[in-house]
């Protein structure tokens, strides 16, 4: 929960007096003109930047009360270019399972590598062979391993052609559904098929919030 939060990171507010909670089990769209604010309002819930001032709230205890580690498990913030680790696809994913303290599940990650179009891709090749697409397609499955509370995508499909679009949206949509995962996401594009329940607005430093679909 935002508790009249504001962001003003020089002379002039970029997010100013912002108010709302996140429902359970729900999707929001994040609207706005380039550089309103929308990937700030994703890092500033992700605890990625600190906020000026107001108050962060999870669980009844604001944010400063609560285990960094807990709280990053459980409000997820995928990024547009995410970084890679280590040398090889593996190195990342058995780097998620060690912060997990679980032992490496080579099937499971497979099985997510085959719904999310990268079956044909071996989990020791390099990073640095990869395409952008993949990139994103393979930050965004390390944040799935271990479902989180709220996951947040920052236009996460910006690589992608609009085949394969729809293919992390018809899984995330799944994967929602299975795991009653709150999703908030920014996105360029607007897919008639992903349908929010509400609609955050931000225009002039402030959020409005619509209802969706």
């Amino acid at each position: 929960m935002f508790e009249n939060v504001t962001f003003k990171p020089g002379e002039e507010s970029l997010l100013e007096d912002i108010s709302f909670q996140i429902k359970a089990n729900e999707m929001i769209r994040v609207e706005g003109p380039s550089g309103s604010g929308k990937s700030t309002l994703l890092r500033l819930i992700s605890s990625l930047i600190p906020r000026t001032s107001g108050d962060i709230i999870y669980k009844d205890q604001i944010l400063e009360e609560v285990n960094y580690q807990t709280y990053r498990k459980s409000i997820s913030y995928v990024s547009q270019n995410p970084h890679l680790f280590g040398r090889t696809i593996r190195d990342n994913f058995e780097l998620v399972f060690e912060a997990h303290d679980k032992a490496f599940d080579e099937k499971t990650i497979l099985d997510y590598m085959a719904e999310f179009g990268l079956a044909h891709i071996d989990l020791d090749k390099s990073i640095h062979k990869i395409s952008g697409g993949e990139k994103q397609r393979i930050g965004l499955i390390r944040h799935l391993i271990f479902p989180p509370a709220v996951l947040l995508l920052d236009e996460i499909t910006s690589s992608l052609d609009e085949d394969n679009r729809h293919k992390v949206w018809d899984n995330l949509l799944a994967y929602k559904q299975k795991h009653q995962v709150s999703i908030m996401w920014v996105s360029h594009i607007q897919d008639d098929a992903v349908l929010p329940d509400r609609i955050f607005k931000i225009q002039d430093h402030t959020l409005s919030i619509e209802r969706g679909a």
